[in-house]
């Protein structure tokens, strides 16, 4: 397994702090304003953003291998 580097060197660090910390702090208050019949919205909201940013590690990884 390869070490990770955890500093804003790495392009993976710079791309979570940029997209995936505001979107947890949006989705934090969505989940305080909304009424409790929109509170899958910000659930959703985060699951899609997970989903594409492991998306985009895989695809890298995949890349940077072959």
């Amino acid at each position: 397994m390869e070490r990770f580097e955890m500093s804003f060197k790495n392009k993976r660090v710079r791309i979570w702090f940029s997209v995936i910390l505001p979107i947890t702090v949006l989705a934090i208050l969505l989940t305080i304003f909304l009424p409790t019949e929109m509170q899958i919205v910000p659930t959703l909201l985060l699951m899609a953003t997970l989903v594409v940013y492991y998306a985009w590690v895989f695809m890298s990884q995949r890349k940077n291998k072959g």
